[in-house]
């Protein structure tokens, strides 16, 4: 654009309530969209109430904190109002200056939505865009890291934004059947919004060539709804047979020390590695046999779709979405999380079958290139939340 020509490309702001740069699967989402949306000729901006002046999230988390020593909840609840707030008059500035544009606002959680509502009410003409990357509600997961009471004020608070989220937005994305399902289900005549179902698409990881080799690997927050404390019980169950597979354990979290400690007790420190954070872990994956999962949810897993882009199989339970990214006895095995001995027997028949685990890795490839590509989704999503008229044609 030269100094006298205004800028009339559509203008993608995308909201949330993280930092700009971080290893979660909304870090990965944001960071695909935002590079897609150039290669449109969209103008894409990322707005946090932490990329606006400092001085107003200290007052907000002062005051927060002197409320939280009277009732935690309450200085949560502010806090997270307060938040909302800062991002909302943070969008609004960005609407009075791009007057004459069209503008989507692209929000990545509930409390980052009723921001974008509140500030298009300077500009109605704003599209509100919201996706739900929670597993089954924000209040649940916020209650089950103990951050939030079960109905309490923070959970309410949480739950009266996924309701405005589903009658206020344009738009509401999922990934995953399961996700739809859930949300919709819960407000049921309340859903006022479109909705659509659109997965996660990952790219193919170039292989890190300094990567550890190993048999095993899940990559994750270290947490309880993760339950990487089942696959130290597979690892167990599978010596107590003569198997010694290694498991590559990357992530970390509040489950560390119990699961190093659970490690020693199973008598398995020399074939488990805690890696810690790895920056691209998914590099990894190509250095394992299998990817394991055992988490008791999941909205989509994108881990999981990684690990059939880098054709490597998936063991992994029937529980949310995980049935939608691979099919069991195809891409790899369904296994029950509440019996490990099975469990391990199903490692076992995978990795003691070449023939079997070669049809697999083709299968897993065959997966990525068909239902999970950038190129595959991409082209969804556009139409879907800019629409053909706004992608820059």
């Amino acid at each position: 654009m030269n100094g006298t020509e205004p800028d009339r490309r559509p203008l993608l702001v995308v909201l949330s309530f993280l930092g700009r740069r971080g290893e979660t699967g909304i870090h990965q989402h944001v960071d695909l969209v935002m590079e897609a949306a150039t290669d449109w000729g969209v103008e894409a901006r990322f707005a946090s109430p932490w990329s606006v002046s400092r001085w107003r999230r200290r007052a907000v988390t002062t005051v927060g904190a002197l409320l939280g020593r009277l009732h935690p909840e309450l200085g949560s609840v502010w806090t997270r109002i307060g938040f909302e707030a800062i991002l909302a008059l943070h969008v609004v500035g960005l609407l009075v200056r791009h007057r004459g544009r069209t503008v989507v606002l692209y929000a990545q959680e509930p409390s980052a939505t009723a921001a974008a509502l509140a500030a298009r009410r300077l500009r109605p003409s704003a599209r509100v865009v919201s996706t739900a990357h929670y597993n089954e509600s924000e209040a649940a997961e916020l209650v089950e890291r103990g951050r939030a009471r079960p109905g309490g004020l923070h959970a309410r608070l949480l739950d009266r934004r996924e309701r405005l989220m589903v009658r206020g937005s344009d738009l509401v994305v999922f990934p995953s059947r399961f996700s739809l399902e859930t949300v919709t289900g819960r407000w049921g005549a309340d859903v006022d919004a479109p909705c659509e179902v659109i997965p996660h698409p990952v790219e193919a990881a170039v292989p890190d060539p300094d990567a550890p080799t190993g048999d095993l690997i899940s990559i994750g927050t270290l947490e309880p709804r993760k339950n990487q404390g089942f696959l130290l019980e597979v690892l167990a169950a599978g010596r107590r047979r003569g198997h010694r597979w290694t498991l590559t354990l990357v992530g970390d979290g509040p489950d560390r020390a119990a699961l190093e400690g659970r490690t020693a007790v199973l008598g398995l420190t020399d074939v488990v590695r805690f890696p810690g954070r790895v920056a691209d872990a998914a590099r990894w994956l190509p250095s394992h046999r299998l990817y394991v999962h055992a988490a008791r949810t999941e909205s989509f897993g994108i881990v999981l779709a990684e690990s059939l882009a880098a054709g490597v199989p998936v063991l992994a339970p029937a529980r949310g979405a995980i049935p939608e990214v691979f099919s069991d006895g195809v891409e790899g095995r369904v296994w029950d999380l509440t019996d490990p001995d099975g469990a391990a027997e199903t490692v076992a028949a995978v990795l003691g079958d070449p023939a079997m685990y070669a049809r697999m890795q083709e299968a897993a490839r065959s997966r990525h290139r068909r239902d999970l590509t950038p190129e595959r989704i991409l082209p969804r999503w556009r139409q879907a939340v800019l629409g053909s008229g706004h992608a820059g044609e």
